[in-house]
Formats: structure tokens, C-alpha cells, sequence
């Protein structure tokens, strides 16, 4: 079955109402209701974030279960009496409180004088970034020649050396005091004898960057947290006018995770694993359907509106520092499932989240352009949803189906092909398993490391009772375009033939047996292109 959100309450305070928050505690700690607290005070936008939620106060304290407003001690008090506190208290009382995990609402560092500081930190680095690739205002981005290569969208390290210089007040003011403290300075500084000048009246000026030594190492603090690129695969920014690099951004036309730049580390890969499984598992549960036909559909227009996506595209951004070694290092992976299940989940949810930030793709020209230039930043790499599917998932043996085999999906000398599943751990029946926006694809549905076999099995079977139609007196299967297109994957006509014996409901048919699958003919339906749009 899904798996469901684990509930949290919350009760977030002010401290201007102490004594009501005192109030609301006792009452939680009587009735032995374990809750989190979170001061509100000195983070307006967290305030108003919780201000608009359903039946939301416009004053603190206030008490929350996940994302819905409960109100304040009156109001619990009249949920007692209503007999709803009892259930409340038993959906707490299933999960350790030892293991509670942090909310999926913005909430502060709890330490007062660290309010809201990693945030500020983010969104100064973001709007360093902006700043830099504006149009009017930053650096000078364009397609460029050099030793007969065409390098799009880059600078050179001599123009951004010179930006920053030009602009270090405005910049000084604007990216942390301590952002360079781990880049090495480019040069030993050499003491030198001044004569002393009387006292300024002028200000002295301070601040992070001063010097092209300093500009330099803002370079290599972007080019070390993969924010920027060298086009050369250098890895020491160099300020010299041929070196060119390029912001991770413009990588590909849409890089939808980087809204928010994610500079801090993740505390666990694995927590992040099961966050995004339950949130996308939210988003499934909340916002897709089937038709009459058992069409998986989603409501993009609703789904795209909703908070829950919010919190997901914020919860995405966290990617952006994935250790994907993380696959190898963990002793309790076996055949690379916990990495397929993710790839695969990230799939199907990129496609989700391409379709509402791009729209849905009309024709082969733009499908071509969305499976290509839709992608998420992972670790610091960029994969777009055919680096994931031809990549990762058919271990990077052909670029695209029909295709030959010498062209590969990563090149020669592509960091990516670390992350590639090993030939003997491919699993053929996920090509079925991805939801490709349409409806011609197979459910969507949320898979989990310790049940995949199951699962997969599971939409498997639903796919082909749905695509394929046997003529048993002909010797005939009329199979879906996707064994088609990954015919080689699947071994051939005659082997498309065993997987749908083997694995289709029923097989072929009460009584049919496949002695020989030569016997059988195959011929293949149109792929269904048309929107799987609910709304």
C-alpha cells in the first residue's frame, strides 16, 4: 500500500502572548500530546505563510496538525469535547517522538540568535547569482569561439573578475561575511613596510571582497559548489580571458530545481530519500485519478497551485547537494535497487513537475526538446529526464531507442557514468514504470526500495492487461510502441513474446503455451501522445 505522511503538531508561538503560550502547553502536556514548538517572532515570512492556511488566525500562538490550522486553546478545548482530540492524540502516538522528523513548514533554527540565518544565506547567494546572469546589469553572457569550438552561454574568468571588482560595495553588503572562509587565498600575502598616514576621516573600506585575489576566490567558492561550470572541465577558476565558464542554470533550457539555491549540506541522503517518496507520494495521492478507460490522469492545474508542491519544489532544491555516492557507500543496498527506486520515483516526478513549469509538449520536435532540456541538478550534475531514463536506468547503451549502439547517452568522459546501473542489475520492466506525461503510460505510482519486486510486478501487470491483446488462433500479440522502441532491451520480437507470457496476467491466454515464440507474430499499436490531464 502508499505510504502515508507521517503527523506532526505544531505549535507555533510569539513572544509577545507568553502566557497563552504557557496556556496551550500545559494543556498538550495534560493530555500527554507530543508536539514541536517553533517561535515565530522574528520570521515574518513564516507568519504570513501560516496566515494564509484554512481556518488560520491572524494571531500567535496557534496550533497546527501538519498543514491545518487547529487554533487556540478554545479550540482545542472544543475538540476535546467533540471527542476529535482523542483520534489527534492516537495519530501522534504512532510514531516514536525520538524520531519525529522536522516539519515541511519553513521552520527556524530554534536557537534565538540563529533565527532564519541559513535561509538569508540561501536567498543572498541566489540573488548574487541573478544579479550576475541579468541581462542589463550582469555580466556580459554569450556564445562564444575559441580553438574552433562554439562554448553557449559562458563568460570569461577576466569579465567576471572585473564585474565583481566593479561591484563589490553593492556585493560586500549582500553574500555572508564567512562565504569564503574555506577557499584558500590564490597567492601568500607578502608584508610590506607603509609609511603612517594621520587618521581618515573617510570610512575604511571593508567588507568580503576587496582585491582581484578576493574575486578569484568568489570564483572558486561558485565553481566549488557547482554553481557555475568551466566549460575546459578545469577545476581552479582562473581569471584569464580565454578560460570560460558557463552558470549551472543555462546548462539546459529548463533546470527546474535551482528556483532555490541549496548551498548547505544535507544531514542524511537517506532522510531526503524518504521525504521526497512521502511528498511525492502526497502529490500522487491528492492530484492524479484514472478514467473510465483506467487512464492515469493528474490534475496539473490544481496540483500546481497547491502547497503541498510548494513545500515539494523547496524540498527538491535540496538535491542540489545529494551525495549520489551515497548508493555505493551504503553497505545495505543490494543490485542497486534503492538507486533505481529513486531514479525512477525522480522520473515520473520530473515529468510532473516539466509539464507545470513548461507545459505539455505537442508535437515529436518538442517532446524531443522536453525529454532533453527538462532536468533537476543532482549532487551537482545535471540529468535531464533522458539522462535518467537512457543513462541511468538502460545503463547508458544507447542514446535513444533506434539508435545505434556506439552512440552513447554519456560520453566518454561524462562524471555521470559513475552513477550508471550495471548492466547486471538492469531491470527491463522499468521502462514500463515511467510515466511519460501521456496517456499511453502506465500508472503513477510511488515506488519503495524494500517492496520493488512487488511493485514493479504490480504495474507491470496493469500495463499489459491494458496494451496488449492476444489472437490466439493467429498466433498473434498486439503489444504497446514501447516494445517497439526498446526492442533491443527486451531481447527481440521473440522475447517480447516470453516477457508478456511471463509476466501478463493470464499469460497469453487459459491453455496457450509458448513452445516456440518464432510461432508468434507481433505487431505494435501507436504510442497514445495525448495529455494525461485531469483537469
Amino acid at each position: 500500500g502508499r505510504r502515508t505522511m507521517e503527523d506532526q503538531l505544531i505549535l507555533y508561538t510569539h513572544q509577545s502572548t507568553p502566557a497563552d503560550t504557557s496556556a496551550i502547553s500545559d494543556f498538550l502536556n495534560k493530555h500527554n500530546i507530543h508536539y514541536q514548538t517553533v517561535d515565530v517572532t522574528n520570521n515574518n515570512d513564516l507568519q504570513n505563510e501560516l496566515k494564509k492556511r484554512k481556518n488560520a488566525r491572524n494571531e500567535f500562538p496557534q496550533v497546527f496538525l501538519n498543514l491545518d490550522a487547529l487554533g487556540g486553546l478554545d479550540d482545542l478545548k472544543q475538540l476535546q469535547t467533540e471527542g476529535a482530540l482523542t483520534g489527534i492524540k492516537k495519530r501522534l502516538t504512532l510514531r516514536s517522538p525520538q524520531k519525529a522528523p522536522p516539519t515541511r513548514l519553513l521552520t527556524p533554527p530554534q536557537s534565538p540568535n540563529a533565527k532564519i540565518m541559513l535561509m538569508e544565506e540561501e536567498n543572498k547567494v541566489e540573488k548574487l547569482i541573478r544579479k550576475m546572469r541579468d541581462g542589463k546589469i550582469g555580466l556580459k553572457i554569450s556564445n562564444r569561439n575559441f580553438h574552433t569550438k562554439n562554448h553557449k552561454r559562458v563568460f570569461s574568468g577576466s569579465e567576471f573578475v572585473d564585474w565583481i571588482l566593479k561591484n563589490k560595495s553593492e556585493i560586500n553588503t549582500e553574500i555572508p561575511s564567512d562565504f569564503l572562509q574555506d577557499i584558500p587565498d590564490t597567492a601568500p600575502s607578502t608584508p610590506t613596510l607603509t609609511p603612517t598616514k594621520p587618521p581618515s576621516s573617510k570610512p575604511a573600506d571593508t567588507g568580503l571582497i576587496q582585491n582581484k585575489s578576493q574575486a578569484i576566490k568568489l570564483g572558486q567558492k561558485l565553481l566549488n559548489e557547482k554553481l557555475i561550470k568551466s566549460v575546459q572541465n578545469s577545476r581552479t577558476f582562473s581569471p584569464d580571458s580565454t578560460q570560460f565558464y558557463r552558470f549551472q542554470l543555462d546548462e539546459v533550457e529548463h533546470l527546474l530545481n535551482m528556483d532555490k539555491i541549496w548551498s548547505s549540506k544535507i544531514k542524511s541522503e537517506s532522510q531526503l530519500i524518504t521525504d521526497l517518496s512521502n511528498q511525492i507520494n502526497n502529490l500522487y495521492e491528492h492530484f492524479s485519478t484514472t478514467s473510465n478507460s483506467s487512464t492515469p490522469l493528474v490534475n496539473y492545474s490544481a496540483l500546481s497551485k497547491s502547497e503541498d508542491f510548494s513545500f515539494f519544489k523547496l524540498s527538491v532544491a535540496k538535491l542540489q547537494k545529494f551525495n549520489l555516492n551515497y548508493f555505493r557507500e551504503n553497505p545495505s543496498t543490494s543490485k542497486n535497487l534503492e538507486e533505481i527506486c529513486f531514479f525512477t520515483n525522480l522520473y515520473n516526478i520530473l515529468v510532473i513537475h516539466g509539464i507545470i513549469a513548461v507545459g505539455t509538449p505537442k508535437n515529436a520536435n518538442e517532446r524531443a526538446k522536453f525529454f532533453s532540456h527538462v532536468a533537476y541538478n543532482i549532487g551537482g550534475l545535471i540529468f535531464s529526464l533522458n539522462d535518467i531514463e537512457h543513462g541511468i536506468l538502460r545503463g547508458n547503451i544507447y542514446s535513444r531507442p533506434g539508435k545505434p549502439a556506439w552512440k552513447k547517452q554519456f560520453g566518454q568522459n561524462d562524471e555521470r557514468l559513475l552513477h550508471v546501473i550495471p548492466e547486471a542489475h538492469i531491470d527491463v520492466r522499468i521502462l514500463l514504470c515511467l510515466n511519460r506525461g501521456s496517456r499511453g503510460s502506465v500508472n503513477l505510482r510511488v515506488y519503495e526500495a524494500e517492496t520493488m519486486e512487488k511493485g514493479v510486478k504490480e504495474s507491470v501487470e496493469k500495463y499489459l492487461g491494458q496494451s496488449v491483446r492476444v489472437d490466439k488462433e493467429r498466433k498473434e500479440l498486439k503489444v504497446g510502441k514501447l516494445f517497439d522502441w526498446y526492442g533491443v532491451d527486451f531481447g527481440g520480437v521473440d522475447k517480447v513474446v516470453e516477457f508478456v507470457a511471463k509476466n501478463r496476467s493470464g499469460g497469453l491466454g487459459e491453455g496457450v503455451e509458448v513452445n516456440d515464440p518464432k510461432e508468434w507474430s507481433v505487431r505494435f499499436d501507436c504510442f497514445d501522445w495525448s495529455e494525461n490531464n485531469q483537469g
